[in-house]
């Protein structure tokens, strides 16, 4: 029972920080999420690659070293965002919670993949900094826009530190997890913390899903495709816990047998 297709069975406790899925026995009752942004996305993301690809083929057109290595460069990190979007769209939820289980916490992570496609990427924005350094050696720098070299230059800086935190695993991926005493969000968006007796809510709208707190605000706020997992089932989990209050106590490896049941109501 290891690697992230482990699927938990029965009375099983799996090693602590393990990702698992479990494969609830009752689906869920609530209606599926709007695919209405997913597809608003691909025709972004289309787009975008198709702009990208046209300047990526202008500049190993041109010949110069500084245009060749920056539509190299370019072309790398296209395609690795184009695996990213993959991953996060493609990957298998819908009747499926993935978890990986703390001492008394359970973890909804984003789907797996990411931190390895987030250091490639940050690696390749680094390497923007070496056109405008071989411009500076070229006869000709004038072959590479100014435009392009300052562009590249402030891109490549800024992408060094994100870097260092992505192969030092210190970046932030969106997580929901639950402990006996709330939730907690870790996101793009910042991190905030909720007490089961602050929770008022849960509900899937359109492509969200929204926890609000007692004062009706939205507290948290993920896109249905920012956790591995079902966000129908991560609504009945959350919800089911607000709800029960003597069942919080049960919030790690001993909540997974429930999980599997399909017992979320």
């Amino acid at each position: 029972m290891s690697g992230p297709d482990a699927h938990v069975a029965g009375a099983a406790f799996p090693s602590r920080n393990e990702r698992l899925v479990v494969r609830p026995a009752r689906p869920s009752g609530r209606p599926h999420a709007s695919t209405r942004t997913t597809v608003g996305l691909a025709v972004v993301v289309l787009v975008l690659t198709a702009l990208m690809a046209i300047g990526v083929v202008a500049l190993l057109g041109e010949g110069s070293p500084a245009a060749v290595v920056l539509g190299l460069v370019l072309a790398g990190m296209l395609a690795t965002g184009l695996v990213a979007v993959v991953l996060v769209v493609g990957h298998r939820r819908r009747d499926r919670l993935e978890v990986v289980v703390g001492e008394r916490s359970l973890t909804l992570p984003a789907p797996p993949g990411l931190p390895w496609i987030n250091r490639v990427f940050a690696t390749l924005a680094t390497l923007l900094i070496v056109p405008p350094l071989l411009s500076l050696v070229q006869r000709d720098p004038v072959e590479l826009p100014i435009f392009a070299r300052a562009t590249a230059l402030i891109i490549g800086l800024l992408a060094v530190p994100a870097a260092v935190r992505a192969w030092r695993g210190r970046a932030r991926y969106t997580s929901l997890t639950l402990t006996p005493d709330g939730l907690r969000v870790v996101g793009g968006r910042g991190s905030n913390t909720l007490d089961w007796e602050d929770v008022l809510g849960v509900r899937i709208v359109g492509a969200r899903l929204r926890i609000a707190d007692v004062d009706g605000s939205t507290a948290i706020d993920l896109g249905v495709r920012d956790l591995a997992s079902d966000a129908r089932l991560v609504a009945d989990v959350v919800d089911l816990y607000r709800r029960r209050p003597a069942l919080r106590p049960e919030i790690g490896a001993g909540a997974l047998a429930r999980w599997e049941r399909g017992d979320l109501t």
